[in-house]
């Protein structure tokens, strides 16, 4: 009876192993799928400055056309706008 209490408290300790691995698998497959999503994302940046003056234009608009998505520039001319990653169109 003492051999039969044994073999199974052996393949629970077997089955509760490869449980715990299995959990820390999953665990780090889906930990690993968002750092990958967040990953797509990028962020563009610049200044508008007039053609012929050079002069940073605070206010100007920023337009990426395939998105129908835009930003404004600050008082210093700057833009910021994120996106998923691919080509675009600025206007």
């Amino acid at each position: 009876m003492r051999n039969l209490i044994q073999f199974f408290h052996s393949i629970l300790k077997i089955n509760f192993t490869i449980i715990r691995v299995l959990m820390f698998g999953i665990a780090f497959f889906f930990a690993s799928s968002i750092a990958l999503t967040a990953q797509s994302n990028f962020t563009l940046s610049g200044y508008v400055k007039d053609a012929s003056t050079g002069e940073y234009l605070p206010g100007a608009n920023v337009f990426i056309k395939e998105l129908l998505k835009g930003t404004s520039t600050n008082s210093y001319g700057f833009y910021s706008i994120t996106l998923p990653k691919g080509n675009y169109t600025l206007g």
